[in-house]
């Protein structure tokens, strides 16, 4: 092991340390974190287990009320960045359980509220997270958890970051008798037939591709 990785495992293990019981000082506790969030990115993912063994009092410290809960958004947006990095770090295993593991995806999706606000501090920690989401897949996760609300709430974010929005609207010929639910056809039927239409509308092709498949095409 070099010197730069030792030195590196200590600066975590410390890090990790010092936030199980974090400073009452915000600006003293954003410093703490933003520190932390630099180091975690120079970490390798699958690093050796020295390092799974610095990384692991930070684990389970970030995810303490202490921090998770906190009342500050800035501080919020430090965790998330930070338990975003170790989700990186270990991936494609999860560092924390099934429920922990959604409340962490309600955590990194609440912290790109403000992501159109530039000027912000957290700025560049939300483009860091959103960027993570992506290289980690972390959306097939939330599918696997069934976290699909958490997945709209992402939709409605790459929507607006889109600088030049068009929107077009096309109104559709009404469905002819025959082809609703009074001429007999159940509600299923009429459905698909109603999607069809839109689907020719809008250029789609129809696929056998699952939600769970999309997302991962999409990440």
């Amino acid at each position: 092991m070099s010197d730069s990785d030792k030195t590196l495992e200590n600066q975590i293990l410390e890090a990790g340390e010092k936030l199980i019981n974090p400073p009452s000082s915000v600006d003293e506790l954003l410093s703490l974190l933003d520190k932390l969030f630099l180091s975690l990115a120079e970490v390798e993912q699958s690093p050796p287990d020295s390092m799974q063994n610095a990384l692991s009092p930070l684990t389970k410290a970030l995810v303490a009320r202490k921090l998770f809960k906190h009342s500050d958004d800035d501080v919020k947006v430090s965790v998330a960045a930070c338990i975003s990095e170790i989700t990186r770090i270990t991936a494609p295993e999860a560092p924390y359980d099934d429920e922990q593991m959604k409340e962490v995806f309600k955590l990194i999706v609440s912290s790109f509220e403000n992501l159109v606000d530039t000027s912000s501090r957290s700025y560049s920690k939300r483009t860091s997270i959103l960027d993570t989401v992506a290289k980690v897949r972390s959306c097939v996760v939330m599918l696997d958890l069934e976290c699909e609300s958490l997945l709209n709430g992402l939709d409605l974010i790459f929507e607006f970051m889109n600088p030049r929005i068009v929107f077009e609207i096309t109104f559709l010929k009404q469905l002819p008798i025959e082809d609703t639910c009074s001429s007999g056809k159940s509600p299923y039927d009429v459905a698909n037939h109603v999607q069809r239409i839109i689907a020719d509308t809008l250029g789609f092709e129809c696929t056998n591709l699952t939600k769970k498949d999309k997302y991962k095409y999409l990440t």
